[in-house]
């Protein structure tokens, strides 16, 4: 069952590897009740990012 995008579980990935973030981006994506809305590689780009992207969690 696919969920969409207004019912997915909002999610913004922060990891300071490169293939780290993508893999777990494609994983959580593969997922249909959870959405990757955004990345950040570092904690001082993480604030400005979710206060735009509004995600729900932080992973």
């Amino acid at each position: 069952m696919s969920a969409s995008l207004g019912t997915k579980i909002r999610l913004l990935v922060v990891d300071d590897h490169f293939f780290v973030r993508m893999g777990l981006t494609h994983a959580l994506n593969a997922e249909p009740d959870l959405c990757v809305v955004a990345e950040a590689d570092n904690g001082p780009i993480l604030l400005p990012i979710s206060a735009e992207a509004v995600p729900r969690l932080l992973t």
